[in-house]
Parts: C-alpha cells; sequence; structure tokens
C-alpha cells in the first residue's frame, strides 16, 4: 500500500552550520534595528537575544563582524560578502485585571490547603522586516526583502496568553488569599521575561521549501528491539527547493503527513537527517527517496538544522 500526498509542502525552521571553511565571499553579518514599546533596559536585552538567535541560526557562515552586537552604525562596508538587515517592530500590552486560578486539587488531603495563581494576560506581538544584501566590492546591493511574523518565545509559566505572575496558598479560614504585590510590579516581570522566539522559520522558510511526494510502509516496530510503542518505518519521496544564495548539503528536518509527522532515518541511528548525494545549489529543486519512521503525536514539523556551504562558482 502507498500512501501519496502531492503538493504538501511546507516551510520550515533552517538553522545553517558547516563543517566547510568559511569562504569570505559568502559569510555574513547583521544590521539590526528594534521598535518597541517597552522601556530601554528590555529593548536592550531583547536586541542582544536577536543578534544571539541571528548567530546561532547561521553558524559558521556567521563573519567575524557579526561576532559582537554591532550597532548598524558601526559596521563596516564590506565587512561580509553578505549582510542581513534586520529591522524588528514590537508591541507588548497586558490586561488590566489578573487572572486567578484555584488549584484543582483535594483540599481534604491537603489538611485544607489549596494554591492559588494568578495570571496576567499579555500579547507579544510584531513583525520582522528582513533585507539581504551582498557587497559587490563597492557597497551592500539589495537581493530580496521579505517579512515575517516575529514569533514569541515560549517560556515557564505561560499559558494560553497569559503569564503566571504569583501563587499564594489559601485554606485554613482564608479562602480568598490576596494578590501579594502590585499589577506594576507583575507587569515589569513579565516584561523582563519576554524574547524573542526562534528566528529560522521566518528568516529561511523564505528560502527553502520541503513537500512530502509519497511515503511507501516498509516494516512494522515488532522487527526493532527496545521500542516502547509501536514504530511505522517508511520510503519517503521528497521535493526540495532551495532558493537561497547558498549550497545545501543536508537538512534535518521533521516533515508533516496526514496530521502526523515523518522523521527522517531510522530508529537508533543519526535520524532527522535527509542527505544529498551533491549539494543543492541556488535555484535548484531536488527529489529522494530516504528511511523515515512515523514521529509521535506530539512532535511539531520543523527543521532542526541545515548544512550549507558557498555556492559553486558559475
Amino acid at each position: 500500500m502507498k500512501y501519496t500526498s502531492l503538493g504538501l509542502s511546507c516551510l520550515f525552521v533552517v538553522v545553517f552550520w558547516t563543517s566547510t571553511i568559511r569562504s569570505e565571499d559568502s559569510d555574513i553579518d547583521f544590521a539590526v534595528t528594534l521598535k518597541s514599546n517597552t522601556a530601554q533596559s528590555h529593548q536592550d536585552a531583547y536586541l542582544i537575544a536577536l543578534f544571539t538567535e541571528l548567530r546561532r541560526c547561521f553558524g559558521s557562515m556567521v563573519a567575524k563582524s557579526a561576532m559582537e552586537n554591532t550597532a548598524v552604525k558601526d559596521l563596516k562596508d564590506g565587512a561580509a560578502g553578505y549582510r542581513l538587515f534586520v529591522d524588528a517592530n514590537l508591541n507588548i500590552s497586558y490586561g488590566s485585571t489578573l487572572a486567578t486560578e484555584r488549584e484543582a486539587a483535594n483540599q481534604a488531603q491537603n489538611g485544607g490547603f489549596f494554591r492559588v495563581f494568578w495570571y496576567l494576560p499579555f500579547t507579544h506581538q510584531g513583525t520582522l522586516q528582513f533585507k539581504l544584501c551582498r557587497w559587490n566590492g563597492q557597497k551592500y546591493a539589495d537581493l530580496e526583502k521579505w517579512t515575517a511574523p516575529l514569533i514569541p518565545l515560549d517560556f515557564e509559566g505561560l499559558k494560553n496568553g497569559r503569564i503566571a505572575v504569583a501563587e499564594a496558598f489559601g485554606g485554613g479560614g482564608n479562602s480568598n488569599p490576596a494578590f501579594p504585590g502590585k499589577l506594576e510590579d507583575a507587569q515589569l516581570r513579565t516584561t523582563q521575561k519576554i524574547t524573542p522566539g526562534l528566528l529560522g522559520d521566518a528568516i529561511f522558510a523564505h528560502w527553502l521549501q520541503i513537500a512530502v511526494l509519497s511515503a511507501t510502509p516498509t516494516k512494522e516496530a515488532n522487527s526493532v528491539p527496545n521500542v516502547l510503542r509501536p514504530i511505522s518505518f517508511f520510503n519517503v519521496e521528497y521535493s526540495i527547493k532551495n532558493t537561497s544564495p547558498w549550497a545545501i548539503r543536508r537538512v534535518r528536518a521533521i516533515t508533516p503527513f496526514q496530521g502526523q509527522t515523518l522523521i527522517p532515518g531510522d530508529a537508533g541511528t543519526d535520524g532527522f537527517w535527509i542527505n544529498f548525494v551533491e549539494p543543492v545549489p541556488p535555484n535548484k529543486t531536488v527529489r529522494l527517496t530516504v528511511p523515515a519512521r512515523l514521529g509521535p503525536k506530539d512532535v511539531k514539523p520543523g527543521i532542526f538544522g541545515v548544512e550549507a556551504g558557498p555556492a559553486p562558482k558559475p
């Protein structure tokens, strides 16, 4: 039996790292600006987080000029082969009242005591405007521009657009404990926790497209020792299109398929990798078949990494 999902494509998070020698013609630095309605101290911390995430995304392709969190005005012309301009626009807003939840526990088993949690409703919204430029010997010439939503980082205590800001015990004659603090203090603590999430999707979904063309079952879990759940195995045919300026050697990804996910590689091996026979150059689409297994239901699709290098010279 053969399951087919023609045209089922997904744009993924891409993280570049490479063991090849970095070419000065293909390395990259970053010109980052931020507009925000938050205090300057938070903006400074947010900018640092943006720089850190950009360096993580591009790995060893990062130029020396991007090793520090350099302001745009201090970047030197020609310091890198490519320059990615990132203009982040951030808006954070809060609810005017705190939401209260009582722990759903058996009070009789806890001496009549219970815990109360206070949550502050808030939104973290924004956009990222990108412009990729290449040094032509005289200036950074525009290559392309695009816009993506700013994805906030999930952090502990976050629940349905609310953040837990305090907790206290109730009971023993105190059935309605008061919030231990001020609303302004809760807003300040929340702001300090808000940082950007992964940028790979915003950056590389613009350049990389992966489609699952077909998945043919091969074997069942009972042939795999020491597994805790049934595993279905497939030979999966992928179509991968690269429109980035770099040659991609292999992709580490989890792809969506018929409401579930496919993980490349056999169980117990160096999985998640889709390896290419030859690096995929810019503006090239390849089709290949690799072994994969059906992922757990709670696994989300995405790309965890890409090994890439300079595009071949024309």
